[in-house]
């Protein structure tokens, strides 16, 4: 019998990133009503106080290198 192969998660580190650097993905999932800004996303979240973790890839540039943004999918 074959042993499987078990395939390991690499986990990143937490880190805080500033409201700023964050941009919305053209994929994202999450519902918002239609006129609704980032900075007002921002500020509600701040209000309100973030209630669970928000997973955000970084944005890469022509060259495939970071731009220092992030993408909320």
């Amino acid at each position: 019998m074959a042993k499987s192969a078990i395939q390991k998660i690499a986990m990143n580190p937490s880190e805080n990133i500033a409201y700023d650097k964050l941009v919305l993905s053209q994929q994202n999932v999450r519902r918002v009503k239609d006129g609704v800004t980032i900075e007002q996303l921002a500020e509600d979240i701040g209000r309100r106080k973030l209630l669970q973790s928000l997973n955000v890839r970084p944005v890469l540039d022509g060259d495939g290198e970071e731009t220092g943004t992030y993408e909320v999918p």
